[in-house]
């Protein structure tokens, strides 16, 4: 199962403001656009979720201080994502 990207950030701006905020960043402008043409370019390319500690774990290490904290999960869909998968507990 391939995680979805997020929605689009011209249409929902919020969720990568957070994003961007967790990171301490600033989104260069077409950055959501490159990401997504990274994505189908490698979409053949095998992954396994065995990886996810140091391909994608840092992320959900993101969200986890998030809600801790008490603030809302910055990656919602990516934590759902995980949990469906068996690789995170909800």
């Amino acid at each position: 199962m391939l995680l979805p990207l997020p929605p689009h950030p011209h249409k929902y701006p919020t969720p990568y403001s957070r994003r961007e905020a967790a990171l301490g960043i600033k989104l260069a402008p077409g950055a959501y656009d490159r990401l997504a043409a990274y994505g189908r370019a490698v979409s053949h390319f095998p992954t396994a979720v065995k990886e996810f500690h140091w391909r994608n774990g840092w992320f959900h290490d993101i969200s986890r201080r998030a809600v801790a904290e008490g603030r809302p999960d910055p990656t919602p869909l990516h934590t759902a994502g995980l949990v469906q998968l068996g690789i995170v507990d909800a």
